[in-house]
């Protein structure tokens, strides 16, 4: 199975909290999530968020600065995100004739 890991997406909750989201598509065109992020910052003022909730499939270094790790039934996948992941995978289909290659 080969797995292509490039869909990402931010979604804005509001000015101070938003949420990272990181899609794999395998050659079947199955989607998996690979990672998930919900950050906020103290105020408007500050530039850089702070991870408070995190999952990724291959753990990396900043999990140990999160204060609550997920896991993969603990992610909050909602239709909502579910369509949007759908609208963007489709939205980044482009078709071209074998010349154009």
């Amino acid at each position: 199975m080969i797995m292509f890991c490039n869909i990402k997406w931010e979604n804005q909750i509001d000015e101070l909290t938003k949420e990272e989201w990181v899609f794999c598509l395998d050659d079947n065109l199955n989607c998996y999530i690979e990672g998930y992020t919900l950050m906020n910052k103290e105020s408007t003022r500050r530039r850089k968020y702070k991870i408070v909730k995190q999952y990724t499939r291959i753990g990396d270094q900043r999990s140990m600065f999160t204060k609550q790790i997920l896991k993969e039934e603990e992610v909050p996948i909602t239709l909502e995100i579910e369509e949007k992941v759908k609208k963007i995978i489709i939205d980044s289909i482009i078709f071209k004739k074998w010349k154009s290659k």
